[in-house]
Order: C-alpha cells, then sequence, then structure tokens
C-alpha cells in the first residue's frame, strides 16, 4: 500500500497534477534535499529541509518550464515498514531546447495513505548549473 501511494504521488508529478499531489501529503509533511555547505563539499551535509507542500510548488514551477512535460521512470522501489525507497530517473526538454536528465533516489515516509516526509538525494551540481546557471555549458 505505501509502494501505490509513492508510486501515485510520482505518477502526479509526470502528469502535471499538482492537486492531487498536494492531497497525498499528510498536514504538517516536510520535504529534506541532500546537499553539502560549500563547493567543495568539505562542510558536513546538513540538506535543506522545507515544507512538503513548498517542495511541491517548486517542482510544479520546474514542470511549467517544460512544454511537453517531465517524464518520470521509476526503475526499482523497496518499501520496509512505513518507508519506501524509489531509485527514479527524469527527463524533460525546457522551453529552451535543454535537456534535463537527473537519477534521484526518493524516500517517501507513508503512514495512513499519506505522505509525511520525503528525502531527496541527487545530483546537487548538475541540478545548480541546469536551473541556476543557465548562461554555462553544462559537462557532458
Amino acid at each position: 500500500m505505501s509502494k501505490d501511494i509513492a508510486r501515485d504521488m510520482m505518477q502526479c508529478w509526470e502528469s502535471g497534477d499538482f492537486d492531487r499531489a498536494r492531497s497525498l501529503v499528510a498536514d504538517g509533511a516536510t520535504a529534506w534535499l541532500a546537499h553539502a555547505d560549500g563547493a567543495t563539499g568539505a562542510q558536513p551535509n546538513r540538506g535543506t529541509s522545507m515544507s512538503l507542500i513548498r517542495w511541491l510548488e517548486l517542482l510544479d514551477g520546474v514542470v511549467r518550464e517544460m512544454p511537453r512535460g517531465l517524464a518520470v521512470t521509476t526503475h526499482r522501489m523497496i518499501a520496509e515498514g512505513d518507508w519506501v525507497a524509489a531509485d527514479v530517473e527524469s527527463v524533460g526538454e525546457t522551453d529552451d531546447g535543454r535537456v534535463y536528465n537527473m537519477r534521484y533516489t526518493f524516500w517517501f515516509e507513508v503512514r495512513s495513505d499519506r505522505i509525511h516526509r520525503l528525502k531527496q538525494f541527487f545530483d546537487t551540481k548538475y541540478g545548480e548549473q541546469f536551473f541556476l546557471d543557465r548562461n554555462k555549458e553544462i559537462p557532458a
């Protein structure tokens, strides 16, 4: 059942149905994104925390930059207790023709058919370059 909720959430990302995505979120749910402080990665990996609703708002903005949408492929999922781990790949082309292709590991804490916590592990440097450094080439 928890895998179904996680899978449903990711299908919402792909379809752009962020109203449905919000309906899967528990009150007070949080999102945590892994990243180290500082460009060298020498600082502790404290990550960034925010409400899961805010995280969905940010993702909605990203998907809106992709006229043909964001393809979300789940390569594998495992579940244990309240937690579901998903190995995920997303691909989308922005309105200026750049192709975004990211691999993630998402952890969903699912209780009472709602997502209470999301943890996201991904290549933060690639994401930063792609979305924030628009005038720079992304290395192949």
